[in-house]
């Protein structure tokens, strides 16, 4: 009791001073820590915020810029389409122009060729005419001719056979050889001679659009184009003739009202061998046009 508490700070006061500073010394530091921290997460979000800033500002001037590109891009076009829309009018009008006038010399050639065709037609129908007069005096002269001929040929054989009747009215011995063997000798037999083919007419034909060839056998020789066996038709020769040819040359008939439109075939139906493709034909397709002969082509052109 008679021990006395020593002044001053114990080893555990101090121990637990030195402890409760250590504590206040770490909570210091990690409210300086915590303090860092908030200002540096504090400056991250500011330089964030301004990035993000300047990128959205940088987005929204390009993207202005690129509008006003586009803008001026799509004035150039339209500008640039409206000169080619333009352009290609005044060349399809220039085409049109050049297409009337060579349809227009075309068709005034076409005209004269016509009016010149005309006139050698109808130089070809007198001079036909004329032939035709020729021919028919000739013919009528060599009837008569032959009339002629076959009255006198009669008279000559009448003559005869009056001669003949008065040989036989005169007087024979019976027994006479000599005057039996006159009267058999002297007997007269006549008969028509028949005519050359060149001398008959022509026959006539079947009907008017029909010349009649099966009775032709393939044996025989073809008619003389000078002597023909049977009637011509009038529209076989001449000016009728002649005027179908050209009118079927220079103005050709509508080949749409005698063929149909033929569908494209279908190659898979019409070969048993199936195939991936065909070979593509080329100008062995192309019927847009009929043919033109080697002899009026260069005439057209």
């Amino acid at each position: 009791s008679f021990i006395t508490k020593p002044k001053g700070n114990t080893i555990d006061d101090m121990r637990q001073k030195k402890e409760m500073e250590r504590v206040r010394k770490e909570e210091k530091e990690d409210e300086a820590k915590q303090r860092r921290d908030e200002l540096l997460k504090k400056k991250a979000e500011d330089q964030k915020d301004k990035r993000e800033a300047r990128i959205k500002r940088v987005q929204e001037a390009r993207k202005k810029q690129e509008d006003t590109k586009d803008a001026r891009k799509y004035e150039k076009e339209k500008v640039d389409k409206l000169e080619a829309l333009k352009k290609r009018e005044e060349k399809a009008k220039a085409e049109k122009r050049k297409l009337e006038n060579v349809e227009a010399n075309k068709r005034m050639e076409r005209e004269k060729m016509l009016e010149e065709q005309n006139k050698a037609v109808e130089a070809d129908r007198e001079r036909e005419v004329e032939e035709q007069r020729v021919i028919d005096e000739k013919r009528v002269l060599a009837e008569k001719e032959r009339e002629a001929e076959a009255s006198l040929a009669k008279k000559v054989i009448q003559s005869r056979l009056v001669q003949q009747e008065q040989l036989n009215s005169t007087y024979s011995k019976p027994g006479d050889v000599i005057n039996t063997t006159i009267e058999a000798s002297t007997g007269v037999s006549s008969y028509d001679m028949t005519p050359a083919r060149h001398e008959l007419p022509p026959e006539p034909s079947k009907d008017e659009d029909n010349y009649g060839l099966d009775d032709l056998n393939s044996g025989e020789d073809t008619d003389d184009e000078d002597c023909p066996r049977k009637v011509v038709p009038k529209w076989a020769e001449g000016t009728q003739l002649r005027t179908a040819l050209l009118k079927q040359c220079y103005i050709g008939p509508d080949l749409d009202l005698i063929f149909a439109n033929v569908e494209m075939p279908d190659l898979g139906t019409m070969f048993e061998q199936q195939r991936k493709r065909f070979y593509k034909r080329t100008s062995s397709a192309v019927w847009g046009t009929p043919p033109e002969s080697f002899k009026h082509a260069s005439k057209r052109r």
